[in-house]
C-alpha cells in the first residue's frame, strides 16, 4: 500500500507526459498546415480562378454548349436593346474569360488581368439588376437554376478581389496567436525562468522562431530580445575574471 501512492502520481504524471508530447505534435502540425497555406494558398485560389474561367470562356465559344449562353444573350438584348447580337456577346465573353483565364493561371499580366475582370465581373452579375423576374421567379421568389448560377458568381468576386490584392506586392502573413489575455507586452507577463524556459525549448529542439511565437503568444521580437539576453547573461557568467 505505501507504494500505491506515489507510483499512481508516476502513472498520472506519464499520462500528462504523453498528452503534452501529443499536444506538442498537434501544434507543429498545425503550424506546418498553416505555413503552408500563407505560403501557397493565394497561388492556389489564382491558378483555380484561372482554370475555371479559361474553361467556361472555351465552352462559349461553341454555339450551344454553355449552359450561360441564354443567360448571356438575354442580358445583353435587355441592356442594348437589340443593337448587339446575341453571338457577339458570346463571343466577347468568351474571349475575355479566356484571356482573364490565361493571365491568373501564368500568373502574367496580372495588373491588366484585374481590371479586365472588374469589368467582366459586373456584366456578370448584371443579370441579377435586368433579369431579376427570370432568376427569381421560383416558389415564393427563391432563385431558379439560372438564379443560382448567377448567385455563385458572387464567390469568384470574393475570390478575385483576395488574387488582386496581391497583384502589387500584397501577402499573407502569420501572426502571433495569443496563448492567454494579456494588457501589456510579452515582457510583463512572462517572469524571468519563462522567458529562459521558452529560449531554451528553441534553442534546445532547434524549433522555428514563428512556431515558438505562436505556442506562446509573443512576437518574434519578444523573443530575439530574450535570446539575446540569455545568451550575453551565459557569456558574462561564464568569462574570466577579468575578461570585458
Amino acid at each position: 500500500m505505501p507504494v500505491a501512492g506515489p507510483a499512481r502520481r508516476l502513472a498520472d504524471r506519464g499520462a500528462t507526459d504523453r498528452v503534452v508530447r501529443w499536444m506538442d505534435r498537434i501544434d507543429h502540425a498545425d503550424a506546418a498546415i498553416h505555413r503552408w497555406l500563407v505560403a501557397y494558398s493565394i497561388t492556389v485560389l489564382r491558378v483555380s480562378l484561372g482554370v475555371v474561367f479559361l474553361g467556361f470562356g472555351v465552352l462559349k465559344l461553341f454555339p450551344g454548349v454553355s449552359p450561360a449562353e441564354s443567360i448571356v444573350v438575354a442580358t445583353t438584348d435587355a441592356i442594348t436593346s437589340g443593337v448587339v447580337p446575341g453571338r457577339v456577346a458570346m463571343v466577347a465573353t468568351a474571349l475575355a474569360e479566356i484571356t482573364v483565364g490565361l493571365t491568373f493561371t501564368t500568373g502574367r499580366y496580372m495588373r491588366a488581368a484585374v481590371w479586365l475582370l472588374t469589368f467582366m465581373l459586373i456584366g456578370v452579375l448584371s443579370p441579377l439588376v435586368v433579369l431579376t423576374s427570370r432568376l427569381f421567379s421560383g416558389p415564393h421568389h427563391v432563385p431558379t437554376l439560372e438564379g443560382q448560377y448567377v448567385l455563385k458568381d458572387v464567390v469568384l468576386v470574393a475570390a478575385g478581389m483576395v488574387v488582386s490584392s496581391t497583384v502589387r506586392g500584397g501577402h499573407l502573413v502569420r501572426g502571433a496567436r495569443s496563448a492567454k489575455p494579456t494588457e501589456g507586452p510579452g515582457d510583463q507577463r512572462f517572469a524571468a525562468p519563462d522567458k529562459v524556459a521558452i529560449v531554451l525549448d528553441a534553442l534546445r529542439h532547434d524549433r522555428d522562431v514563428d512556431d515558438v511565437c505562436v505556442r506562446h503568444g509573443i512576437e518574434p521580437d519578444e523573443y530575439r530580445r530574450w535570446r539575446d539576453e540569455l545568451l550575453d547573461g551565459a557569456q558574462a557568467a561564464m568569462s574570466e575574471p577579468g575578461e570585458a
